[in-house]
């Protein structure tokens, strides 16, 4: 029972701070098992190496959406703040960074099956 009070805690506070409805396919991308990540969904690409060891960095969160008689809940990669160095443009690259959605998706199933929610 704590468990679940923890879990509406979190989601709450997390929809609170959620606060835009994603539905801007130019800069959110929803996971779906039939479509990967490509290149194209890295809109910043980077010349230089800022930090040794970082070719790309993935932004994804969840999407909350509540309403009155369940939460709708969504991973989504964010096409903006994602970016890749063009000397790490190649297939282990995006498959990397494809598992880090993938993580995210995990969770999101997780929390939905720990809260009741929807898709």
């Amino acid at each position: 029972m704590k468990n679940l009070q923890h879990a509406i805690i979190a989601v709450c506070v997390l929809a609170f701070y959620n606060n835009i409805y994603c539905q801007d396919t130019t800069t959110y991308k929803p996971w779906d098992k039939g479509m990967l990540l490509t290149f194209e969904d890295f809109k910043i690409i980077k010349n230089e190496v800022i930090k040794k060891g970082n070719c790309a960095i993935t932004s994804a969160k969840f999407h909350y959406k509540i309403n009155t008689d369940d939460i709708n809940v969504v991973s989504l990669f964010n096409k903006k703040k994602s970016w890749i160095f063009t000397k790490c443009k190649d297939e282990y690259t995006l498959n990397h960074e494809q598992r880090h959605f993938d993580i995210l998706e995990i969770y999101r199933r997780k929390l939905i099956k720990r809260i009741g929610a929807k898709k």
